[in-house]
């Protein structure tokens, strides 16, 4: 549109350059051939009409230009100042859900706030890993190998730790689905759908049923992560963080997240850990539909990061690596890969490629194909196809 509107005023502009060419190479040929002095005063005349409308027009031509110069330099810094208030610029405080006098965000506030009492609890000594648990959620079966590949590297590192599974039974009821996910260890746990909130991008609509972690209170700490992660090394002393916080003053901890290759003043809900609390949860779904806190197309991730806003323990980036830092920053990539804890699929899937050019991204996809021949040499896997009839 912009371009057309230039070609337009361009092309207007060249009309009168060649009309006024023509005016003056006929007036001159009148001047000398006219011997009266009324066709002399009447050419130029005529000059003088056709100079100040041609003026006149040039000029309201470049007052058009300046006008869709301003228009496109404002629309242009609404969505760029939009994006880097969200991505790259200094964090909002705005949002209500920031004060403790308007939301309380652990145990031990909420409790005051409900007027409860909690007295302090013994120290664990002997671990309990059935009360340390790992959570991940499956709504389709298009992320049903990646599901499969994170078990299969949860329960390397961690085979004494339960997995659970959320899903929706009306949704998630393919037989052989169920059954691949019991065979790579996931307990299946049929949960109900907490609804989005109007402006969530559809891609994210069911992701505010993330928030029910927050009311697994059978749990003492829990360690969610999406089903395009993978874990590549021992997480186990994350649990150790939330499992006690009357001792450890954490409940919630997470990674930064990353755009673009630039960290951001938000963290990724790719990789949550928290300890559940009935307070909190009530409390999450109290503030979750309140509208202006929170902008509602990143769903439940926007809404955790203004919730937990100063409140949250920030884990390494090791802990949630993410994929879009080796579109841009491979150098750091590479030197931090003997560190990795998690590795976060977030821009591509490659569980999903089907043959999709790996271009740009090379060093992710020999990471995951690393992974991936491990997967496939597991016992298991011969049971995913004489089980479950699974084609691998």
């Amino acid at each position: 549109m912009f371009y057309f509107c230039l070609d337009l005023l361009s092309m207007i502009n060249n009309k009168y350059n060649e009309k006024q060419a023509f005016l003056d190479h006929s007036n001159d040929h009148y001047l000398l051939s006219a011997n009266d002095d009324e066709t002399i005063s009447r050419c130029l005349k005529i000059q003088r009409n056709f100079k100040r409308f041609y003026f006149t027009t040039k000029l309201r031509s470049s007052w058009i230009r300046i006008l869709l110069y301003t228009f496109l330099v404002i629309i242009y810094s609404f969505f760029i100042i939009n994006f880097y208030d969200y991505v790259y610029v200094q964090p909002d405080f705005s949002s209500k859900l920031l004060s403790s006098s308007y939301a309380c965000h652990d145990t031990s506030s909420c409790a005051v706030k409900n007027g409860l009492l909690i007295t302090n609890q013994k120290i664990i000594i002997n671990k309990n890993f059935s009360k340390n648990a790992f959570f991940s959620a499956l709504y389709t079966d298009n992320y049903l190998l990646g599901a499969l590949i994170l078990g299969y590297t949860i329960r390397k590192y961690h085979p004494n730790h339960p997995m659970y599974m959320l899903y929706f039974q009306d949704r998630l009821y393919n037989e052989t689905t169920l059954c691949a996910l019991r065979i790579m260890g996931w307990q299946l746990m049929n949960v109900k759908r907490i609804p989005s909130v109007p402006g969530t991008n559809k891609k994210y609509v069911d992701q505010f049923t993330k928030l029910i972690l927050w009311n697994m209170t059978q749990f003492d700490s829990i360690i969610y992560l999406d089903c395009d992660t993978v874990v590549l090394n021992d997480l186990s002393h994350l649990h150790e963080l939330v499992m006690e916080p009357w001792r450890t003053g954490f409940e919630f901890a997470a990674v930064t997240d990353n755009w673009f290759g630039t960290y951001i003043y938000k963290f990724n809900a790719g990789v949550l850990v928290l300890h559940p609390s009935q307070l909190v949860f009530n409390e999450l779904i109290r503030t979750y539909t309140i509208p202006g806190n929170y902008r509602t197309v990143m769903a439940e991730q926007e809404f955790l990061n203004q919730f937990f806003r100063l409140r949250y323990l920030q884990l390494p980036t090791v802990y949630n690596m993410n994929m879009a830092v080796y579109s841009s920053k491979q150098y750091l990539w590479e030197t931090l890969k003997p560190d990795f804890k998690v590795v976060h699929f977030t821009i591509r899937k490659p569980f999903m490629s089907n043959g999709k050019s790996t271009q740009g991204y090379k060093g992710v996809y020999k990471l995951y194909d690393e992974v991936y021949k491990d997967f496939l040499n597991n016992i298991n896997v011969s049971l995913l196809r004489t089980s479950c009839y699974m084609i691998l």
